[in-house]
């Protein structure tokens, strides 16, 4: 399934950028424009997310010790003023009590930027429930604002799902949240209290973590399934109904995420499996809709725990936050690669 052989003047190219940042195994000729290795004081970085915003890039993930039943996570947010070359970290976010996780940039069609957060409680590695945080960035004072509770179905103590990536069409924003025995959307006008849908959709196993994106006036959901494909859906009423698009070869995709390039094209980034499942990797891969075709294109460097890429096209170029364990820490990478 996979070509193995790097390509010389590829980890060339990386060894420029950075030396902390190992060798890219290649799949297509994609060429790698730059890369940086987050550092922390943290042993367990991960769980990230990137985004572009008004001539900035931000990228955030989880810090903890361990990948669950550790420290309570933290979320720390870089920001880059030169396109990536350096960076800085702008916020750390905790909350008493609570295990930080899953921080996503939104970006709502007025232009206000979000950072969304999920967070678990824990008694004993007992999972108590779900809270869930949204914090709005303020230009002028290069800073974000005050804590908001975000609410799933009316609930007063904890959220009764997942929120997994927020989605914002003209004045409405979606999500879709899963949990024991649940998986359905969300709907909010203001972002911060959401409804449920109480969709019926007809799948032999349902996704949990699910992104949803706006592609020529139709929703698409890509979803990752514990023990199967990636399912592809669409919808053009989202709280009504969705439909079956494509089972996409990716078994467990871990942390999916997904743009739209080029016409009917996409850009699929997540954790895949090697065929003999003794490695991960951070597989960037493209589909067409058109053709319902599926072609892999990058193997980002890691070992067994790795994933959750965020990804941002900024003109011809696509960026991408990810974290990856190398060696003894666990630590988050930013790559740009030129998609011409």
């Amino acid at each position: 399934m996979r070509n193995y052989l790097a390509l010389l003047i590829f980890v060339l190219v990386v060894s420029a950028c950075d030396e902390n940042v190992d060798s890219i195994n290649p799949i297509s000729s994609l060429e790698i424009i730059q890369t940086h290795k987050f550092k922390t004081e943290f042993e367990h970085n991960a769980f990230t997310d990137i985004i572009h915003f008004k001539e900035k890039l931000f990228v955030c993930h989880r810090a903890s010790d361990k990948h669950v039943f550790g420290e309570n996570g933290k979320i720390i947010v870089h920001q880059s003023t030169d396109s990536g070359a350096s960076w800085k970290q702008i916020a750390c976010f905790e909350q008493n009590g609570v295990d930080l996780r899953d921080p996503k940039f939104v970006l709502n069609e007025q232009g206000i930027l979000y950072l969304y957060i999920h967070g678990s409680v824990y008694q004993n590695r007992e999972l108590l429930g779900f809270l869930d945080y949204r914090y709005t960035w303020n230009e002028s004072t290069n800073n974000w604002g005050p804590k908001e509770k975000v609410s799933l179905n009316n609930s007063e103590t904890y959220n009764e799902g997942w929120p997994w990536r927020i989605n914002w069409d003209q004045d409405t924003a979606y999500v879709f949240g899963y949990g024991s025995n649940l998986f359905d959307l969300y709907f909010s006008l203001d972002g911060l209290n959401f409804s449920k849908a109480n969709l019926n959709i007809d799948l032999e196993e349902l996704p949990n973590e699910v992104t949803i994106r706006l592609h020529n006036g139709s929703y698409y959901a890509l979803g990752r399934v514990g023990s199967g494909d990636a399912v592809l859906l669409t919808s053009n009423n989202p709280l009504n109904k969705w439909e079956l698009v494509d089972y996409i070869p990716w078994v467990n995709i871990g942390g999916p995420d997904f743009l739209f390039y080029e016409h009917n094209n996409m850009i699929i980034g997540g954790r895949m499996w090697s065929d003999d499942k003794q490695e991960q990797f951070l597989t960037l891969a493209n589909y067409d809709l058109q053709t319902k075709s599926f072609r892999l294109l990058i193997d980002l460097p890691g070992k067994r725990d790795l994933g959750y890429p965020g990804l941002n096209i900024i003109d011809q170029n696509l960026v991408v936050s990810y974290y990856a364990t190398l060696e003894s820490t666990t630590n988050v990478f930013f790559v740009e690669l030129n998609l011409n």
